[in-house]
């Protein structure tokens, strides 16, 4: 893991693209390891109690781009695994990832909008600690346009009102990194991804959500 995010891009346009999150000869054993451990056919948010995919993850966070992106010393607070596939054809309108686990953070209490996910705590951090996470999508299998890839509005992550999610006359555009590389994003950029077209190919994902090391 060499090549840097562009840091004005991941600043200006609220994601970037890097090439090299994880050899790409390693990612179909990722991707079938993905799917055993998938809820309902789509994916868990559990991943970082399996031993390889948590060691993935401490490796994501301790990129030095990572670490910039976040202020200082990362660590894994979440990882899940999103599987797109003749079984589980799904797609996601335009949102903000607003919610994290609870338990990557000493002091809460600032936290609102709690609720439980696959048995864990989650609640919205506050804004200003929100803009500071980095998400890293992995691509596990090549991209195809035809697998329902994200789709990103630029700059969104600015807005002054992140419970807006209204995407205005702004573009939106897919992002389709190659094998074994990633999409760095800010979660408070507005996202969405189409159901895949029949006849697509899996689109199988791990996704790291990065926040500053736990303060005791």
């Amino acid at each position: 893991m060499t090549a840097s995010a562009d840091r004005a891009s991941l600043h200006r346009d609220g994601y970037a693209v890097v090439a090299d999150a994880v050899s790409p000869e390693r990612c179909p054993a990722l991707a079938e390891h993905l799917e055993r451990h998938a809820r309902r056919g789509a994916g868990s948010r559990r991943l970082l109690d399996v031993v390889e995919f948590a060691a993935i993850a401490g490796a994501i966070c301790a990129r030095a781009d990572v670490r910039e992106a976040v202020g200082g010393d990362a660590s894994p607070w979440l990882a899940t695994g999103f599987t797109k596939s003749p079984d589980a054809p799904w797609g996601v309108a335009l949102h903000r990832d607003l919610t994290a686990p609870a338990g990557v953070q000493a002091d809460t209490s600032s936290w609102t909008a709690w609720t439980e996910k696959e048995g864990e705590a989650h609640a919205r951090p506050p804004t200003e600690l929100l803009a500071r996470l980095v998400a890293v999508r992995v691509q596990l299998d090549a991209p195809d346009e035809r697998a329902g890839p994200l789709e990103v509005v630029p700059g969104s992550h600015l807005d002054a009102d992140p419970s807006e999610c209204d995407q205005g006359d702004r573009p939106r555009i897919a992002v389709l990194p190659a094998r074994g590389g990633a999409i760095l994003m800010r979660p408070l950029l507005l996202h969405a991804s189409r159901r895949p077209l029949e006849g697509a190919p899996p689109r199988r994902i791990l996704h790291v959500l990065c926040g500053p090391a736990r303060a005791t």
